[in-house]
């Protein structure tokens, strides 16, 4: 069912800020306007059978006056200001019909009347040849994000828009690695219990936010629907089943086995659009052998050719994906946000900055030569890092890869020297540090800055 709201809602927003257009319009622009509004209308009216006698009697005489207005190529002040406010009522009078059937297409999932398409179609028809240039950009992913939001009229929301263009700036913050952050806490003292449970606050946050970037990987696969993972123990390859209803209930015990042996086979029903079955040889309920599922299209594309018939996994692992909804996705969200406001309501406010210590030590300490990258601590207790930032600015600099000739200084000795230092990225593309932080020594090229700094 195609649903209406939206479009006729978009159509009073339309008429609504034409309606204030006429009304604040420069008076540069109000000729030309008015002009193309009435070539419009006069073209409307040839357009209609039996001409004006067709029209509704609240558009009538607007519309005739405005499509007058075309055999006069010279306009007076007069002019121009009744014919826009001729143009006004025309919009207020659109508004006034969309509005009950905006009311009728709200009122669908409980009455069968549906918006009249024929009211819906004239509304457009009379709104005249402009566009309101937000509209379609309200919602568009990048507005605001990576640019300003397109605004070409002059009512009250452009005005908004317009202000908002001025002030907005793009964000700049960049990610930085975790080790940037190794010495926010420095000094701080924490308690071995503390470091115990600042264990437990940072695997129960990592197990929810785990589900949620699970969930926002399911949702972009487009995978709504419940299917199982077999992964084999000899490749590690994954074979993903799909279409798992059409041969058991949710409930069915072999949708809960960890693992299983599977044989791939033809699917002969010319019917289904998928060219391999899933059989998995256990026994249940007296049958060993049970279709499990299809060989999804992901897979059969993933390794062309290597899913053939007669394919067999012995003690495959086997993983149920139950499918995601936009709602479970939000509730998994609100878990991340309720546990976070748990902790922080049973931690006491003098003992919080020891607590996100301790917990920053769990999340990032070195393990084989690398570092965790735990959000736990920044989300949990982002006040307290925040007092601390300051902390962060660096007391020496670490410089890398002066071995290169890349470095200008290559084999010159410093002892003690005063140099002016500072800080750029690297240009050049060629470069296997391009992009990298690079530091100069009296405007000449040393190495680049450490990745600890």
């Amino acid at each position: 069912m195609h649903c209406h709201i939206g479009p006729i809602a978009n159509d009073i927003q339309r008429a609504i800020s034409l309606r204030w257009e006429a009304a604040l319009l420069p008076g540069e622009l109000a000729g030309p306007f008015v002009k193309k509004a009435a070539l419009h209308y006069k073209e409307l009216l040839h357009s209609y059978p039996g001409r004006n006698k067709s029209l509704p009697p609240q558009y009538a005489e607007s519309v005739r006056h405005l499509a007058a207005l075309t055999s006069n190529p010279e306009f007076h002040q007069l002019d121009i200001a009744q014919a826009l406010k001729h143009f006004q009522t025309i919009q207020r009078e659109i508004v006034g019909e969309l509005a009950h059937e905006l009311q009728v297409a709200a009122d669908g999932p409980k009455s069968a009347a549906r918006p009249n398409e024929a009211v819906v179609k004239r509304c457009r028809d009379l709104r005249g040849p402009f566009e309101v240039a937000w509209i379609p950009e309200k919602r568009h992913p990048k507005v605001y994000q990576s640019r300003t939001m397109r605004s070409e009229n002059h009512g009250p929301i452009d005005l908004l828009i317009k202000m908002a263009n001025r002030h907005w700036q793009e964000c700049r913050l960049t990610a930085q690695p975790v080790q940037k952050f190794l010495h926010l806490f420095e000094g701080v003292e924490v308690t071995p219990h503390q470091l115990a449970v600042a264990k437990e606050i940072r695997d129960a946050y990592n197990e929810h936010s785990r589900l949620v970037a699970q969930y926002d990987r399911e949702l972009r696969a487009g995978n709504k629907s419940p299917r199982i993972i077999l992964t084999s123990t000899k490749t590690n390859r994954e074979i993903e089943v799909t279409n798992l209803h059409l041969f058991s209930q949710p409930d069915s015990p072999i949708r809960k086995l960890p693992s299983m042996d599977v044989e791939i086979v033809e699917n002969k029903n010319l019917k289904n659009p998928y060219k391999h079955l899933v059989v998995a040889h256990v026994t249940i309920n007296g049958k060993d052998r049970h279709i499990l599922g299809t060989v999804s299209h992901v897979t059969e594309e993933k390794y062309r050719g290597a899913i053939e018939a007669g394919l067999k996994l012995t003690n495959a692992k086997a993983e149920l994906l139950h499918g995601i909804t936009k709602r479970e996705r939000q509730a998994a969200g609100e878990n991340v946000k309720e546990y976070i406001d748990m902790v922080r309501r049973e931690t006491p406010p003098e003992e919080r900055t020891q607590m996100a210590a301790a917990l920053a030590q769990v999340s990032w300490q070195r393990t084989d030569n690398s570092h965790k990258r735990g959000s736990a601590p920044i989300s949990i207790f982002p006040e307290e890092v925040m007092k601390r930032l300051d902390t962060l600015h660096a007391k020496e600099l670490v410089v890398t890869g002066t071995r290169f000739e890349s470095n200008q200084y290559l084999g010159h000795t410093f002892d003690n020297e005063r140099a002016t230092i500072s800080i750029a990225v690297d240009p050049n593309k060629e470069s296997h540090t391009f992009g990298r932080k690079t530091v100069l020594v009296d405007g000449l090229r040393l190495g680049t800055l450490s990745k600890e700094v």
